[in-house]
Order: structure tokens, then C-alpha cells, then sequence
């Protein structure tokens, strides 16, 4: 498994600075696409988001448990949602079920706030919004959803979880996108 750097996606990114998501696109060298392969991309994210931070973080791939999940609920804010200002879309009632915490919750409300979105030297955006969402999710997944494989992992097998469980939540996925032969890793940790 080695990790790969996309221009696109890096220039999308770049514009959140504060985004608590961390991101991890990566291929496979053998091709394999199975659990295992998503495994050894979780392990790969976790090394290089251990590698960012003093000290490191601990873990063991080998403890997490995986659950085959439907990539479109990992990547679209609920329809139940639609037509809400969006002061009213960030908020939620805690975490979700075993401190898990949606997507795009971790992206569009972190714990501290988001800053002004900024395109070309103009502020666009007081905040994050849907349309960043969107847009983040779009440049990770050009070819769309159609031929991702996603799976949701337990979040107790490492350290870099631990803010989240304080308060927040935390939460972790893999997808494997058939289209662009890549994995995608998203995790999100945090806490006040």
C-alpha cells in the first residue's frame, strides 16, 4: 500500500484549514481490493497522521472491526436536513451510537468552529457549508459513488480516538473506489 498525492484534491483541501477530518488517498500495488486491502490503507492513514504529531499515536489495525456500510449514507448529509438554515443543519444531539460521529457532522461542525471559506483572496463563506461538503466529497470521488466499497471501523484500536470519545465522537471509514483504483480514508477525532 503506498500513499497517493492528489493535486486536485490537495487544492480543494487546502481551503479548510481547520477541518479536524483527516484524509488518505492510496493504491494498492497488487491490486487486491478486499478487507484486507482496506485494512492496510486504515494502516497507512493511521501511520501518516502519527507521524504529523509529537510523540505519535498507537495502534493495532488488527483489533479494528469493519462493518460493510452504504457509501451514500457515509457521504450525503440527510435529506431530513434540506430547506434548514444552516445554523440549524450543524447541530445534533451528542454523539451518535457508540461515540461515533456522522461525517459530515465532523466536517461542517467541529468542536472549535470553522473559519471563513476563502477563494482567490475573497471570503465566500463565513463558515463551512454544504457546498464545501460537496465539494471536498467531489474531488475525492471524481468518477461519483457508483463503484465504491466502503466500510466503517470501530475506533477503539488506537489512541488518535481518544479526544473523540471524551466528548465529540470519532469516527473512521475506508472506501475502495473501483473507478480510480484507490482507496479513500477518512477519520475524525476531536474534543473541546
Amino acid at each position: 500500500m503506498r500513499k497517493l498525492e492528489d493535486e486536485r484534491f490537495l487544492r480543494v483541501l487546502e481551503r479548510y484549514g481547520c477541518c479536524c477530518v483527516d484524509y488518505l488517498l492510496a493504491a494498492e500495488d497488487d491490486g487486491a481490493c478486499g478487507l484486507e486491502a482496506h485494512r492496510r490503507a486504515l494502516d497507512l492513514a493511521m501511520a501518516e497522521c502519527s507521524a504529523r504529531v509529537q510523540g505519535g499515536w498507537s495502534w493495532d489495525v488488527g483489533k479494528a472491526a469493519a462493518m460493510l456500510v452504504d457509501p451514500g449514507s457515509i457521504l450525503e448529509i440527510p435529506r431530513r436536513f434540506d430547506g434548514l438554515p444552516e445554523r440549524e443543519l450543524m447541530y445534533y444531539d451528542g454523539p451518535y451510537q457508540d461515540d461515533r460521529i456522522p461525517y459530515w457532522t465532523a466536517f461542517l461542525e467541529p468542536p472549535h468552529g470553522t473559519e471563513p471559506v476563502v477563494i482567490e483572496g475573497q471570503i465566500v463563506r463565513e463558515r463551512y457549508g454544504r457546498e464545501d461538503f460537496e465539494l471536498v466529497n467531489q474531488a475525492l470521488f471524481p468518477q461519483g459513488i457508483d463503484a465504491l466499497v466502503a466500510y466503517e471501523w470501530s475506533t477503539g484500536w488506537s489512541d488518535y480516538f481518544d479526544m473523540g470519545h471524551e466528548w465529540w465522537g470519532a469516527s473512521c471509514w475506508t472506501f475502495y473506489d473501483g473507478a480510480m483504483d484507490r482507496y479513500v480514508v477518512i477519520m475524525a477525532s476531536a474534543t473541546d
